[in-house]
């Protein structure tokens, strides 16, 4: 399907030539059946192809990065800030060039990548599948997600517990720090089933929302920001079919239970915020 005018995208056909050093998305290549097949029964997804994994591209000196979508069109992307961790996790981020309403942040770790791409009513998600594969995926746009995302990711469902952030003057910035913890689902949901993706993809994801979380304060010209101070795996196989409701007494209950693991990390790093990220919830 070719993207037309009406969409007020811009089109353009890559010519043949040697490989930019920027451009993260090149031609399509075969993957397995199976996993395009699993990729596309998600409810969100409408197509997806596969491109090798060139992530390196992603750097705190690329000033720009060239994506190469569906149908031969492409959007240039063009940096406004980059960030990287003590952990030595890369956060990009950008927006569609000439488009500054559009946003593109992506987050990367060693070869591993989560990120999206938003150009008018559509949104692209890009995954690394394997060592070797990206996933490039056009999903449906919906209603914000937790945490400040627009559009739309393939990304567990969240429910947060904590108190109410007070400051004392509106003029001054606050800094609201968050731990997230999640079910093995939704580790398992965030790697496309796979376990070894799953243990990396779940953080990065979590990542990119207190990212894009940021950069929508940012854009709102809000001097508040949020800050990651943790992540953690918990056993709670036993609420993935519960009520979002449900799910809110879980983390609560854990939480003021003193001998509870979730509750002596909140205390260790001192959260303002709990956020229990699980693969589904009716919310």
């Amino acid at each position: 399907m070719e993207h037309s005018s009406s969409d007020e995208l811009r089109a353009s056909k890559l010519p043949s030539r040697t490989l930019n050093s920027n451009q993260l998305l090149t031609k399509t290549v075969t993957a397995p059946r199976t996993l395009s097949r699993k990729i596309l029964r998600r409810p969100d997804t409408k197509r997806v192809r596969f491109v090798r994994n060139r992530v390196s591209a992603i750097n705190s000196r690329a000033s720009q990065l060239e994506f190469k979508l569906f149908d031969g069109f492409s959007v240039t992307a063009q940096r406004t800030s980059t960030e990287t961790t003590r952990e030595g996790i890369i956060k990009w981020s950008g927006f569609v060039d000439g488009f500054e309403g559009h946003p593109v942040d992506l987050v990367r770790s060693g070869s591993n990548v989560f990120g999206k791409v938003v150009h008018g009513d559509h949104v692209y998600v890009i995954q690394n599948v394997s060592s070797s594969l990206i996933a490039v995926q056009e999903v449906d746009r919906v209603a914000p997600a937790p945490c400040g995302n627009d559009g739309t990711l393939s990304v567990p469902k969240a429910v947060e517990h904590g108190p109410v952030i007070t400051t004392p003057s509106l003029t001054r910035a606050a800094t609201i720090d968050v731990m997230v913890a999640y079910t093995k689902d939704a580790k398992l949901g965030a790697g496309l089933g796979f376990a070894f993706i799953g243990n990396i993809m779940i953080k990065l994801q979590i990542e990119l929302a207190v990212l894009e979380m940021n950069n929508a304060l940012r854009r709102s010209d809000v001097r508040h920001r949020v800050r990651l101070v943790h992540t953690m795996e918990v056993d709670g196989s036993d609420i993935e079919k519960e009520g979002s409701r449900d799910q809110l007494y879980w983390i609560r209950d854990r939480m003021n239970d003193n001998s509870d693991r979730i509750n002596a990390a909140r205390e260790a790093y001192k959260a303002d915020i709990v956020s229990l990220w699980v693969e589904e919830s009716d919310d």
